[in-house]
């Protein structure tokens, strides 16, 4: 690790063991930034598959999103700013890789980010849970070290670190505040058509930003209105077009009916192959075979539907067994750590 940083990674006395907690250069650096980045460019490529699989109405351009795209790039010229200062300052005194490789690796997957956000458009995606998640895991990280750098720069306890110089200390502010009103922006959903234009009975969770879906807030019209009076049918919203039973089948068929196909096909050749050979025996020399005409039936019934429901709903099922899993990991460990 001192290969990499200036400082030591985790320090107790610094971070826990005081009343003034800061943290260290190296774990700002790596620990806080290193590891969003790392969680983007994980998940990032389910997303963009997932985005890609599905087609629905092109996104427009509105203020939001090209707010969100500003910041992205506001993000992208401060970390080359400071990759392009860390190099200079190598020139001239002993710099750490961390301070020239965090930048870079910033710059590298704001660019990501920003590519991210044009196929969401352009693939009619009004919100994503990656980016969001991104945006408030590098918005802590930023927070931490901004606040190291107040305290190390303007609490008495500490001496005046020269590591939090003016540029230094600017940088942080500026990406901080810059992280911070990207998971702001992140917080809204993007408009595929005006709020006027959308029906009566149209589900708001289509609607809904990732925030909203996850703590279920696009659904406070539904629980206001119930609580003032009975809901009747006209108040219900009408399904989503991804929870209908024929958008399901459709998606179902598209994997099990080549299946049926070729069973099909299978008989048809056996029986095709039987009738030849029969024509082509003398009568005398063969044995009338009876064909049952329920046999294709019967292969259809031996197909199993495994394959076809993985296909259509294998990510779901995945990641549902992954919340599964973290929920019933908790569940044991919890009683080992109290």
């Amino acid at each position: 690790m001192d290969q990499i940083c200036s400082t030591e990674f985790w320090n107790w006395n610094l971070t826990w063991s005081t009343t003034t907690p800061i943290f260290t250069s190296c774990f700002i650096k790596i620990g806080l930034i290193w590891a969003p980045i790392a969680f983007f460019w994980i998940f990032a490529p389910a997303e963009i598959y997932y985005m890609i699989r599905k087609k629905r109405m092109k996104v427009p351009w509105s203020l939001l999103n090209i707010s969100k795209l500003i910041v992205v790039f506001l993000l992208m010229v401060l970390s080359l700013i400071e990759m392009i200062y860390q190099m200079i300052r190598f020139t001239k005194t002993d710099v750490r890789p961390v301070e020239y490789y965090t930048p870079f690796l910033i710059f590298v997957t704001m660019v990501a980010v920003a590519i991210m956000m044009f196929i969401q458009r352009r693939k009619g995606k009004i919100t994503s849970g990656v980016i969001f998640l991104f945006s408030f895991f590098f918005c802590l990280g930023t927070a931490g070290g901004y606040y190291t750098a107040l305290q190390k720069t303007f609490n008495k306890n500490f001496a005046y670190d020269k590591e939090f110089e003016y540029f230094q200390f600017s940088a942080i502010v500026l990406y901080f505040a810059f992280s911070f009103i990207l998971f702001i922006l992140n917080c809204f959903a993007d408009m595929r058509i005006k709020p006027s234009q959308v029906p009566k009975r149209r589900s708001p969770e289509e609607r809904a930003s990732f925030l909203s879906i996850l703590t279920f807030w696009w659904f406070n019209p539904m629980a206001v209105l119930g609580y003032k009076k009975p809901l009747a049918g006209e108040d219900m919203w009408e399904l989503n077009d991804e929870n209908k039973s024929e958008t399901l089948q459709a998606e179902f068929n598209k994997y099990w009916l080549p299946l049926v196909q070729k069973a099909n096909s299978h008989h048809s050749e056996v029986r095709a192959s039987l009738s030849r050979r029969y024509s082509e025996m003398p009568n005398d020399d063969c044995t009338k075979v009876p064909i049952s005409p329920t046999d294709s039936e019967k292969d259809i019934a031996k197909l199993s539907i495994l394959k076809p429901i993985l296909k259509t709903f294998g990510w779901e099922l995945f990641f549902t067994g992954l919340l599964k899993l973290g929920a019933s990991v908790i569940t044991f460990v919890n009683p080992l750590i109290l």
